[in-house]
């Protein structure tokens, strides 16, 4: 299937979108390391009751981690990536942003796990358990972003068949990932932190309720905040798709067949607008029809042959009705 470009001028969204878009989602991916090396931080660090860390020396660990995933990003944005707005940039910007932050995680843990006993080894479990936790919305947030941007640089439409993908299935996956990822992380908490710092006899109940209340509100809020963060973007995604798809149907009542309703997705919005496109064709070979008709039979014939059933036409009607000869006399004559 070969896409063609429409005719159809950008609106003062999308011009606005194109300009100043782009370089706002690169804003908001460097804005998303700087607070991941933030929660990193507090959460690996732990309650200040808990666990005896060097914060200068973890500081340093975490700033280097993320630092050095910002200026991969920026080397992968500038030379390595290719900016073409499609849809096989979306998923490339999902790999890429949760590679990413799998690099920070390993690189911290490593540095982390091989520190002096200043830094307990449990802390480099909670900074890669934190980074990767964070790195899993913000990949996801950052697709979604990438994905709207396609859609308002886009400007293709397709006439023929298309493979259809289910975006419920993509939010049915994201919700379970979801489960997942908040399962495993309390499971963490309960098991790497309580059973290692149980035997710590200088810690009492309190101090170790304390410590588990801590890191499962920093894992909740990184989780509940994401998660409302990436049913936004979800929205705001959809709800472009669909003022596209109304604003479409809204020319096709006004008469107007000039252009395809685009095709900017691949979920159940594309196949609404496939149907739509064959019904535009639909449509235009009626308007051709008509437009011949008009000039070989009268108005009434032709709204006759175009309204009435083909069945009917073929077995003709029957009329009571009187025809009248005439002729003039010496008439070939005359002429």
């Amino acid at each position: 299937m070969v896409p063609m470009k429409t005719t159809e001028s950008p609106t003062i969204m999308n011009t606005f979108f194109a300009e100043q878009g782009w370089a706002s989602l690169q804003r908001l991916k460097y804005l998303y390391f700087t607070l991941g090396a933030l929660v990193a931080f507090v959460y690996a660090k732990g309650h200040t009751a808990g666990l005896d860390v060097a914060s200068h020396k973890l500081f340093t660990v975490v700033l280097v981690s993320y630092a050095t995933v910002a200026l991969a990003r920026y080397v992968i944005d500038n030379w390595l990536f290719i900016q073409d707005p499609n849809h096989e940039l979306v998923n490339k910007e999902f790999f890429i942003s949760l590679g990413l932050y799998l690099l920070a995680g390993i690189l911290g843990f490593v540095i982390l796990y091989q520190a002096p006993e200043s830094i307990p080894k449990l802390t480099a479990y909670k900074f890669f358990l934190v980074t990767m936790v964070y790195g899993y919305f913000v990949a996801v947030d950052s697709a979604l972003n990438t994905e709207r941007r396609c859609y308002y640089e886009r400007r293709y439409i397709f006439a023929k068949d298309i493979v259809v993908e289910s975006g419920t299935y993509r939010m049915r996956l994201f919700i379970l990932a979801t489960i997942l990822i908040t399962v495993l992380a309390l499971y963490f908490s309960a098991h790497s932190i309580l059973y290692n710092l149980i035997e710590r006899t200088s810690l009492d109940k309190t101090q170790l309720q304390g410590i588990f209340l801590f890191d499962i509100f920093i894992i909740t809020v990184v989780i509940i905040g994401f998660s409302m963060r990436v049913a936004y973007s979800y929205a705001q995604n959809q709800k472009y798709l669909l003022d596209t798809q109304i604003k479409a149907l809204q020319e096709i009542q006004k008469g107007n067949l000039d252009s395809y309703v685009p095709i900017m997705s691949k979920d159940e919005f594309a196949l609404i607008a496939q149907q739509t496109n064959k019904m535009i064709e639909e449509l235009r070979e009626k308007q051709k029809v008509t437009n011949v008709l008009e000039r070989i039979v009268s108005p009434n014939i032709m709204q006759k042959l175009l309204a009435d059933d083909a069945s009917m036409l073929k077995q003709g009607q029957k009329y009571e009705v009187a025809i009248l000869f005439c002729d003039l006399r010496r008439f070939t004559t005359f002429v």
